[in-house]
């Protein structure tokens, strides 16, 4: 004791706050209580209460978050999935976009928007979240090159569970791969997430188009600019009365950028949310989400997806998305 305070070998000083309470030397307050018995938490959170899948309760499409014991989750919902690293920060999880989950005390979390989620399952998983990749004994089946029948692009499978995904043009991306199931599930860097299963001597994807192994062959210029070819057609610019370029939704912070090589990317205020093929068919496109989305255009020179969902509109890609 020392003039009323009760101080400590590290120097941290303690006085009675009159409460039946303490105040440290940084103003923090304890308060009487006693020592959790043993095996027991004392009633904080840790990171096992957040391992597994849960489903939000309340949407028009599902959703669902599935947080791994590695450090990585992956976001699934109606039109593709992403994945991040998250961490504890107090008693709530944290994940790199931002978002935050706390447990609700009766077996769910809640998340920073007041959102509900209830354990789950990824439908259709036909897993149990282990990324077992070569351990499989059907994944030495995959390992190789695979060139698409119907389009000049290649994957490529190696036995350490990454991935290559390179086209004609010269365009490549890389990525990793594991079994679940029978299914080989393809995540690459930039969040498009593929799967494909053994048919034959060679593999479909969950798209229905098939591979044959073998190797990539160098487009030329003139393949690109062939009408006949959906993947390299080249559309005017978007609000011409073409669908290549950024379109907005009228609706919510959604952006659809397309690309004269085939390709989509979609954003949301958050980030890239999907990004992988689609095909022009003149009038209207066909955007590979998982499930086919298609797109037309409409007279007022706005874009309309057939389930009357999304209405878009020439745009820009904002700044901080770029």
């Amino acid at each position: 004791m020392e003039d009323g305070e009760l101080v400590l070998d590290n120097s941290m000083r303690y006085t009675q706050d009159g409460k039946g309470g303490l105040v440290d030397s940084d103003g923090d307050a304890l308060f009487a209580s006693e020592l959790p018995e043993e095996g027991q938490s004392g009633g904080a959170a840790s990171i096992e209460d957040f391992y597994g899948c849960w489903g939000y309760d309340d949407t028009d499409i599902g959703i669902w978050i599935d947080i791994r014991d590695d450090g990585i989750y992956i976001w699934h919902w109606g039109i593709g999935s992403s994945s991040g690293a998250y961490y504890l920060e107090g008693e709530e999880l944290v994940t790199d976009n931002g978002r935050r989950y706390t447990l609700d005390g009766m077996g769910g979390l809640v998340d920073d928007e007041g959102d509900t989620l209830s354990p789950s399952q990824l439908p259709d998983s036909g897993s149990d979240g282990d990324e077992s990749g070569g351990e499989d004994d059907s994944f030495p089946s995959f390992v190789g090159q695979w060139v698409y029948d119907d389009f000049n692009i290649m994957v490529t499978i190696y036995e350490d569970g990454t991935c290559d995904w390179s086209r004609g043009d010269g365009t490549y991306n890389s990525g990793s791969c594991w079994m679940e199931g029978d299914v080989l599930r393809m995540e690459l860097d930039d969040s498009t997430v593929m799967e494909f299963s053994l048919r034959g001597d060679g593999l479909i994807d969950h798209e229905g188009d098939t591979l044959s192994r073998g190797t990539l062959s160098v487009d030329t210029e003139e393949d690109w600019g062939d009408e006949e070819d959906d993947w390299y057609y080249e559309e005017p610019a978007a609000g011409n009365g073409g669908f290549v370029g950024c379109w907005e939704s009228a609706d919510s912070d959604d952006w659809l950028c397309l690309y004269s090589d085939g390709t989509y990317e979609w954003y949301s205020e958050d980030g890239l949310v999907s990004s992988s093929t689609y095909e022009n068919y003149g009038d209207e496109i066909c955007l590979d989400m998982g499930a086919d989305m298609w797109f037309y255009m409409g007279t007022d020179g706005s874009i309309y997806d057939e389930e009357g969902s999304w209405e878009m509109y020439p745009s820009q890609l904002p700044d901080y998305l770029q």
